[in-house]
């Protein structure tokens, strides 16, 4: 098995990193004097390609945050040079050279282009409103601004759109590039320039202390595979340079997901199951000649002008994708392109392109008989002599086809079954650039993902389960496969609904054997708590229900604070903004007790207790106290003169539950949280039932514990931290 670790290269800087994949090759650009480019086939060796541009085509300036985007036979860069606006570049490689076919044409830093299904262009960029986009006439014309609605409350850069399932898919980062708290946040819409929403756990990467820190300016890219997909950013070093991450990606139902950060070994992404970069030693070996000739040609197969047919040797199986990479040097009456599920010449699909009418079809043979399944138009404008990407996807009873990237259709699957892949060409000469073909399909790339631990995943990307929400009743179970990062006592927390007539049952099972087990009686949490030692490495870990139903929404895997858990502190007056912060992620459930006197001079002025805290950052280049009031994840009740509040943080504040009151915040008050599990009890002086009493269903269930105040001086805090008697987990 072969592995890799974040950072991926450490030899070079890699700022704003951009990956393109063309050909079945990846090119990787990044911020740097010459844009150099680097390439591989796994996205995790990379070979350096060098400049691709020449030192006079930005004398002075450092090209920011370069994209290329290939179409037609072209490959277009975009780059903000040391930020005073974007120009435009062509080049007929990805390599380069790159020449400039614009002049300025402004908007700001970070240019990104998405072309839809449709063949619209647009184009997005960072702006102090957040995240603006533009419709694009061609590749070089722009039109009137929009406000995306993607924005982090600050400087928001760093944008890229992807669609998937018939929705737009936003990330952006946000920060400052020289903070810790620099991150990537995650947006959806249901149209391509406006509408876009926060994900519900934003950021979805982030990690402010240790090693790597800084994370941001990401790209998304199809995985080797051609079924999964890798997030691609940089982490930020002391000596300012940035180095290339990978994490595995995915999305559902609005919602972005990627599986990090991480830090340890993680699987490499998976290669195809037959791929072909196309060599002179490898035309015969690969291929079986139909008919007509196929020769090496300058990095290409070459056919001749009589008519050609060939397969590849392997068969695939009933779900696959395959990848073609293709152009025509064809006449007006010349058709040609792709066999897939070839059992022979009399049963077997095909994609036809037709010079002469300008269609794509797609036609299902059976018992030589020919069905059209689809046709459709391709752009005015298409190049047949150009090299183009044909990707199948047979999942189930679906075939969907993408033409360079952009969907076309989805066809009911007439016969599911597997056999080869191969090209055809009539009254042309075809020259064939790199094929390959991935067993499986896209939920199945993300169930055989090792997932990283410790780490959170949703349950539905199980061996038994598409998804995401696992539904288990009495006597079944959910297997995932784990890559854990060291030998440790962890923590298994499940999320979801559970529900018990009488007693559940659970028993956790790793590589086959029974590791532990836990009855209810009466379960009215919406997270269990399993206390199990891991070791290093790669494992199958299964849930097993002996008895009762539930739905599995989330799985965390946390490690374990093994320590006694003991802390009480006398902590120095600061303020009117800031934060403090002690203990361990692994603390979980706790009591925490505080007498604390606040100086507030206004209504506003709020002072309180942090708990379950992680990912403490603050904001800005420097320590920006004020910007950085809200950079971490967790909860903070606070005294305000007239109300108690419970507020969410990941980056943000969310008001869960506020209890009015008269306090005077010049005088000491006592504060006391018990938190178990996803129920929070406040109580404030000599309270015997709480203030507040709150569930989080979806909640935070470990972390530091701490102090917050704004708009107002905490002048005496003493802190102390106490194990919950009744707790099973610490």
């Amino acid at each position: 098995m072969i592995y890799y670790k974040n950072p991926i290269n450490t030899q070079d800087d890699f700022a704003d990193p951009f990956v393109l994949r063309h050909n079945g090759q990846y090119y990787l650009y990044s911020t740097n004097q010459d844009i150099r480019c680097w390439s591989s086939v796994n996205l995790v060796n990379w070979k350096l390609e060098g400049p691709t541009i020449t030192p006079d085509t930005f004398p002075n300036l450092v090209p920011f945050a370069p994209e290329v985007v290939y179409w037609n036979g072209s490959f277009y860069m975009y780059t903000s040079p040391s930020g005073f606006g974007h120009f435009v570049l062509k080049s007929n490689s990805p390599t380069g050279p790159f020449i400039k076919i614009t002049g300025n044409v402004g908007h700001e830093i970070d240019g990104s282009i998405f072309i839809d299904d449709d063949g619209q262009w647009y184009f997005y960029w960072a702006d102090d409103s957040g995240i603006l986009g533009c419709k694009m006439k061609s590749p070089t014309e722009f039109g009137e601004p929009v406000k995306t609605g993607a924005f982090m409350h600050g400087w928001t850069e760093g944008p890229l759109v992807v669609k998937e399932n018939g929705k737009y898919y936003m990330t952006y980062t946000g920060n400052h590039y020289l903070s810790n708290g620099y991150r990537i946040n995650a947006a959806c819409s249901d149209q391509p320039l406006c509408g876009y929403t926060d994900d519900l756990y934003n950021p979805i990467v982030v990690h402010t202390e240790g090693i790597g820190v800084g994370l941001g300016h990401s790209c998304s890219v199809v995985g080797p595979d051609m079924l999964s997909h890798y997030m691609v950013y940089h982490n930020f070093n002391p000596d300012a340079t940035r180095n290339l991450n990978i994490d595995f990606q995915s999305w559902h139902r609005g919602r972005t997901v990627v599986y990090g950060p991480t830090r340890s070994k993680q699987k490499a992404p998976r290669m195809p199951d037959f791929i072909d970069f196309v060599s002179e030693e490898s035309t015969y070996i690969n291929w079986v000649i139909l008919g007509g000739t196929l020769n090496y040609d300058e990095g290409f197969y070459k056919s001749g002008t009589e008519k050609f047919e060939c397969i590849n040797k392997i068969n695939t199986e009933e779900n696959y994708v395959a990848e073609y990479n293709l152009k025509a040097d064809c006449n007006l009456n010349a058709h040609y392109g792709i066999y897939f599920g070839w059992i022979d010449r009399k049963n077997n699909y095909k994609v036809v392109l037709s010079n002469l009418y300008n269609t794509i079809k797609l036609i299902f043979v059976e018992k030589g008989e020919e069905y059209c399944l689809s046709e459709i138009n391709l752009i005015d404008n298409y190049d047949h002599n150009a090299l183009h990407c044909i990707r199948v996807f047979c999942e189930k009873t679906n075939i969907c086809l993408y033409l360079d990237n952009r969907k076309l259709n989805v066809c009911i699957r007439k016969a599911q079954f597997g056999g080869k892949v191969g090209y055809f060409a009539d009254e042309c000469k075809l020259m064939i650039g790199c094929t390959a073909t991935s067993n499986g399909s896209y939920e199945e790339s993300e169930r055989r993902l090792y997932k990283p631990v410790p780490g959170e995943f949703l349950a539905g990307c199980a061996t038994n389960a598409a998804g995401e929400i696992t539904e288990m009743t009495t006597n079944s179970c959910a297997s995932y496969q784990i890559n854990v990062e060291k030998t440790a006592e962890y923590i298994i927390d499940l999320f979801g609904v559970f529900c018990n007539s009488d007693i559940m049952q659970w028993n956790i099972i790793l590589n086959g054997n029974t590791v532990s087990k836990k009855s209810f009686s009466d379960k009215k949490e919406s997270v269990i708590s399993f206390p199990v030692k891991l070791e290093e490495g790669i494992h199958t870990l299964t849930f097993l229900l002996i008895k009762g139903t539930a739905e599995l929404h989330k799985i965390g895997i946390y490690q374990k604070f093994v320590k006694e858990m003991k802390f009480s502190e006398n902590i120095s007056p600061f303020g009117p903004y800031g934060k403090v912060y002690f203990g361990d992620d692994g603390w979980s459930d706790y009591i925490l007790e505080a007498d604390i006197k606040l100086n507030s001079k206004s209504k506003y002025g709020i002072g309180g207790l942090i708990f379950r805290m992680t990912e403490p950052a603050e904001g800005g280049e420097g320590k920006d106290l004020v910007l950085g009031i809200n950079f971490f994840k967790g909860y903070f009740v606070g005294l305000q003169q007239d109300q108690l509040v419970l507020t969410k943080h990941s980056f943000n504040e969310t008001y869960l539950a506020v209890k009015e009151g008269n306090w005077d915040l010049n005088r000491k008050h006592k504060l006391r949280v018990s938190a178990k599990a996803d129920t929070f009890c406040i109580f404030v002086d000599d309270m015997e039932t709480p203030a507040i009493i709150y569930q989080d269903k979806d909640a935070f269930t470990h972390g530091r514990i701490g102090a917050r105040v704004k708009n107002c001086i905490f002048e005496e805090l003493e802190l102390c931290i106490k194990n919950d008697k009744n707790s099973n987990v610490i």
